[in-house]
């Protein structure tokens, strides 16, 4: 099987082939046939056409810290409501952490218990919508996870703040790693 790479702009923007024993020029329309050349499998979409050559792109210019700060903060806020799984009634169950009335729900039903205002076994819903009878304590401890979880998306932003300042954290990878291994 023969490759071809399909230029625009002097940029490799399609790679083609042709069967073996195949004449490329007679599967496909002249024009397109113009804009393409023979290339070898190392060539992807991206490569350049410089000086008759296929060339790799040079590779992308690292992110500076106020992408990298963007990115942190993206990847937090995505931690932060993505939710955490308690155990009520021993069963595991997705609390969601998303800002506003949940997170103050969750707030306010705390408060209920310490008050001793909550009825011990009060139906609550969580994330998936069914109504549950809930202890108290099973009530604290999800909400306290919900909380710890929160927190522990802050207490990493913050951490990974330091580091990028510090010139420690140059990549998107290596922020996508650290909340991956949190």
């Amino acid at each position: 099987m023969q490759r071809f790479a399909r230029i625009a702009d002097g940029v490799v923007v399609e790679i083609m082939s042709s069967p073996d024993g195949e004449d490329f020029a007679e599967l496909f329309h002249p024009e397109i046939v113009a804009a393409c050349r023979p290339c070898g499998a190392e060539v992807t979409q991206g490569w350049l056409l410089k000086a008759g050559e296929l060339v790799a792109p040079p590779p992308p210019a690292p992110p500076t810290r106020a992408e990298l700060i963007t990115r942190l903060k993206n990847q937090r806020w995505q931690r932060e409501i993505a939710g955490v799984t308690a155990m009520i009634g021993g069963q595991p169950v997705l609390v969601s952490t998303a800002r506003g009335d949940e997170r103050a729900t969750l707030h306010a039903t705390l408060t209920a218990i310490s008050l001793g205002l909550r009825s011990d076994g009060a139906t609550y819903n969580f994330a998936d919508g069914v109504p549950r009878a809930v202890s108290n304590a099973d009530m604290q401890g999800a909400i306290m996870a919900a909380l710890a979880h929160v927190q522990g998306a802050f207490d990493l932003e913050l951490a990974l703040t330091a580091d990028i300042e510090a010139g420690e954290i140059t990549a998107f990878a290596d922020i996508d790693a650290a909340f991956a291994a949190a």
